[in-house]
């Protein structure tokens, strides 16, 4: 995911996850061998768009979703279409790819949803930007 830097660019944000069990940095950095399970969480960071199409059906997320059904598959799209849209040009491709493997759908075809699901939400909203 990549965030507006305030000087006209952009910075990627990538998320990491904990190991399991662990809630906080300091329980890591407290456990054995913290310093360097910290510093593999950190290398292990994926890019934060990445992260929420993985996530799309995690249970503890969104339980009870069955990306495998249109339903399913359109609240996903419905939750992240907002993010997606305001990616640059050359990342939301990228992304778009990811989110369309990861629903099983041809990347055409999940274009077309995303363009009408923002079209929906404009004319529901009454405006015309993707915020």
């Amino acid at each position: 995911m990549l965030l507006p830097n305030g000087k006209g660019g952009y910075k990627l944000l990538r998320v990491a996850t904990f190991p399991n069990g662990i809630k906080d940095v300091d329980q890591l950095l407290n456990t054995e061998g913290g310093d360097a399970r910290y510093e593999r969480m950190i290398a292990e960071a994926r890019p934060g768009m990445t992260w929420m199409i993985d996530h799309l059906d995690s249970p503890e997320l969104h339980p009870g979703r069955d990306l495998s059904t249109p339903q399913g598959a359109q609240e996903a799209v419905e939750d992240i279409v907002d993010t997606l849209a305001r990616q640059p040009a050359i990342a939301r491709m990228r992304y778009v790819r990811e989110l369309a493997v990861k629903l099983g759908m041809p990347e055409a075809q999940l274009r077309q949803a995303l363009n009408e699901t923002v079209r929906e939400r404009r004319a529901r909203h009454g405006r015309k930007g993707n915020r």
